[in-house]
């Protein structure tokens, strides 16, 4: 069973301390700023904001003692194809946190009915192991419907509602098209869900390749040769900050290699014919020095 690409972070959620609980922490704003480019919008409710071309949704506020931010699947589909999510992650580990919620996801394009009727039919006959985890008949969630083919169509909860792994095998097809898109051909996902209890981090969800198979494999899907195992790495707030294994100057180094606004720069440096990249020289060193930027006015045109 081949992937269609990578796995990848389909949702995210994140709880950070909140000493005063009438000011929201400065993660919020820092995000906020960062995802600008993507295109944001403030929901009604205050709490939520629409980003990227795709409905995705931020949530950032405050959820009975600590300050929550979890970003949907299409935000983060937003956040990698504005190149944006390694940033993300170096802005959120600066920031005293806990991931509370993970879901690394992969597809198939593989017929999912059979297979979800296959799978259905094993587990009933023989448990599953995910993850070290024993998931019987009686763990498992069974939703039938019926797909725009006139097939049966079941999306599979393998674990508990309160387990600390639950994977959801489902026809994204399906899905796909009951909601109104494009008929993207057969397509099974398999979304592992991970809770705070796993212990993952941040570049889990900018890599989550890892953890991914460390709990579909190879159970219910093969794990490649190339994939190296994985180990819980995540530190909640209570514990001690872990050490980074970045120095500072290799985060510059990736910034300058994978930011999309260095690329903007430099292309807008290459556009000054004035001065070019000695301009961008110089404006960093001002602002390094703590000088105030202002933006130049531009001259009203006499008629």
């Amino acid at each position: 069973m081949t992937p269609i690409a990578e796995p990848f972070c389909d949702n995210l959620r994140l709880t950070f301390p909140q000493p005063d609980r009438d000011v929201a922490p400065p993660v919020r704003d820092e995000l906020l700023s960062l995802l600008f480019p993507l295109g944001i919008a403030a929901r009604a409710d205050g709490k939520s904001w629409d980003v990227g071309p795709y409905g995705g949704v931020l949530f950032a506020a405050r959820s009975f003692s600590v300050f929550s931010v979890q970003l949907s699947g299409s935000a983060l589909r937003a956040v990698r194809e504005g190149d944006l999510m390694l940033e993300m992650c170096f802005l959120l580990e600066r920031h005293s946190h806990t991931v509370t919620r993970l879901d690394a996801s992969c597809d198939y394009a593989i017929a999912a009915p059979p297979f979800l009727f296959q799978l259905y039919r094993r587990i009933r006959r023989t448990p599953l192991a995910i993850g070290g985890k024993v998931v019987t008949i009686r763990d498992v969630e069974r939703q039938t419907s019926y797909n725009t083919f006139g097939e049966a169509v079941e999306n599979l909860y393998l674990g508990k509602k309160s387990a600390e792994v639950r994977v959801l095998v489902y026809d994204k097809r399906h899905e796909r098209i009951e909601k109104g898109g494009d008929d993207p051909g057969d397509c099974l996902r398999i979304e592992v869900r991970l809770k705070s209890q796993v212990r993952c981090t941040v570049w889990d969800a900018f890599a989550p390749e890892r953890v991914y198979y460390h709990y579909a494999a190879p159970s219910l899907v093969e794990l490649p040769a190339s994939v190296r195992s994985w180990e819980p790495n995540g530190q909640g707030f209570v514990l001690q900050e872990k050490q980074n294994d970045f120095t500072p100057y290799a985060r510059m180094l990736l910034l300058v290699k994978e930011s999309p606004v260095i690329g903007q720069l430099l292309r807008l440096a290459r556009q000054d014919t004035s001065g070019g990249l000695e301009s961008v020289f110089k404006l960093i060193q001002r602002r390094f020095d703590g000088e105030a930027l202002q933006i130049p006015s531009v001259p009203a045109l006499v008629g």
